[in-house]
């Protein structure tokens, strides 16, 4: 008990590591002092005495119950990164004295004196969910409501380093996670998934789980990943805009391990590449190909030039791809230019989103597994500044999510392989919003679908210098704000 509060006490924690002994506790000062007010610090204790290094957090305290809360930074006991064993760890507690500025438990029988432990730190003690900024105020939300959590790498790691282009794929099967940016494959590990596991809200585990061939230095790379669904969650990561046959590597069991490079002719583009993976149409010859090889899924490659764009498709999970097939030239067709990322639908449409066909937005089809294209612009869109998205759903519902010539962010739907369009929807208009950009769009069951992207209220010219405006990321459920059926 605490209650009173005696005077000329000490309650510490020792903790050794690399060698030092680091303590962190609460000290009430001698009766002669004005205030029996305790003290919370942190320190080193070595065979010459002790040093006070200086007060801990605000935060500590203790209760009259004999409870004490110790709040500390990491910096005050010597920086332990997460895996870091914490040996000699023990409590102290008693009467102090003052003999070569040492504690001097003078009473035994008050005293506590704790067996050594040993310790591996896995969090910081500190992990629940940082508080949110002052943003648009939410709209009413109905039904599940979505929770995010932020994971941020450690300050040394390498995956803070920037790239407009960032990538992150999923394992379903694991759940894990992997990014890639830059020249760095990243595993993410949630604290749920750890050993021991810790509560969602808690760090993360970064660890650089790059494949050697993807730390080739390329003049020109654009770093891209797919992560295929399950049964077979296979990751795909490629750096290289001219084909699949270089800077080319795919991954079973989270980066772990590595099948580096795949035969590949050249795809002659020069820019935004995508990957994606799904099965094959109905009928496809090439569905028993992929299956002897034992991986049932088509993969696509898919790169633009200047102006044109191709893709080449592989039948065995990979490992070779067939040669390129113009999907559009911008000559004899309505699309050009910049395309975005490749999708597969369940029954094997393959859809890549285009920014610019004829005034407005489109994409390129082919449903014969990449063997012939067709391209179509989306009625009622304007051509805009970001190349946009395609989710499909699990009935093939496509949702086209793209942003407008004014800077608005619109969602458009097709329930027929894009033969008719409906539901044109500025979803950012509850808002506010003005300027929005990098779309992202994915789907789920029929009904479920979401488009993410950065906006802003501020209106002008988001590119110059004197733009003042604010970002915020968004995603848009059609629960709340895209019209479904």
């Amino acid at each position: 008990m605490l209650d009173p509060l005696p005077s000329s006490g000490l309650w510490w924690v020792h903790v050794t590591i690399d060698g030092t002994d680091n303590f962190v506790g609460m000290r009430t000062p001698d009766p002669s002092a004005s205030s029996n007010t305790p003290v919370f610090e942190h320190g080193t204790v070595s065979s010459a005495g002790f040093t006070i290094a200086g007060a801990i957090d605000p935060g500590s305290s203790y209760n009259k119950d004999g409870t004490i809360t110790l709040v500390v930074a990491n910096a005050d006991l010597g920086n332990p990164g997460d895996g870091a064993v914490l040996d000699q760890t023990n409590a102290e507690a008693g009467p102090y004295g003052g003999t070569l500025n040492m504690p001097l438990l003078t009473n035994p029988v008050d005293n506590t004196d704790l067996p050594n432990g040993s310790y591996t730190l896995t969090t910081d003690g500190n992990c629940g969910i940082l508080p949110g900024s002052s943003g648009p105020p939410p709209v009413p939300f109905t039904g599940i409501v979505p929770r995010y959590q932020v994971l941020l790498p450690p300050d040394d790691s390498a995956a803070n380093g920037s790239q407009g282009e960032f990538n992150i794929g999923f394992d379903v099967k694991t759940g894990e996670i992997l990014t890639y940016a830059s020249s760095n494959v990243f595993r993410v590990t949630p604290g749920e998934l750890q050993n021991p596991a810790l509560p969602e809200s808690c760090d993360a585990t970064w660890e650089d789980v790059t494949p050697i061939i993807l730390t080739t230095p390329v003049q020109f790379g654009d770093p891209i990943l797919w992560t295929d669904p399950p049964p077979a969650a296979r990751t795909f990561a490629s750096n290289f805009t001219g084909g699949a046959s270089f800077l080319f590597a795919y991954s079973d069991d989270d980066g772990a391990n590595w099948i580096q490079a795949s035969a590949a002719p050249p795809n002659g583009s020069a820019d935004h590449e995508t990957i994606g993976t799904g099965p094959y149409p109905a009928g496809s010859p090439f569905a028993a190909i992929a299956a002897a090889s034992g991986f049932n899924n088509a993969v696509y490659y898919c790169a633009q030039g200047d102006v044109p764009a191709s893709c080449q498709r592989s039948d065995d999970g990979g490992a070779s791809f067939g040669p390129p097939v113009l999907i559009y030239d911008g000559v004899t067709t309505p699309c050009s230019g910049i395309h975005g990322h490749v999708k597969v639908a369940p029954d094997g449409t393959v859809w890549v989103p285009v920014r610019g066909c004829g005034s407005g937005q489109g994409y390129a089809i082919s449903k014969d597994a990449g063997v012939t294209w067709s391209d179509l612009a989306v009625p009622g869109t304007s051509s805009g500044h970001w190349d946009p998205s395609i989710g499909i759903a699990t009935d093939n519902t496509a949702y086209f999510c793209y942003g407008a010539a004014d800077g608005h962010v619109h969602a458009l739907i097709s329930r027929d392989a894009g033969v008719n369009w409906v539901d044109d929807t500025d979803l950012g208009a509850v808002f506010g919003i003005q300027n929005g950009v990098f779309e992202e769009a994915v789907a789920g069951d029929p009904d479920r679908a979401s488009c993410a992207f950065l906006g802003t209220t501020t209106s002008g010219n988001y590119g110059g210098l004197d733009f003042t405006g604010i970002w915020y990321p968004y995603i848009a459920p059609p629960t709340t704000v895209v019209t479904v059926g």
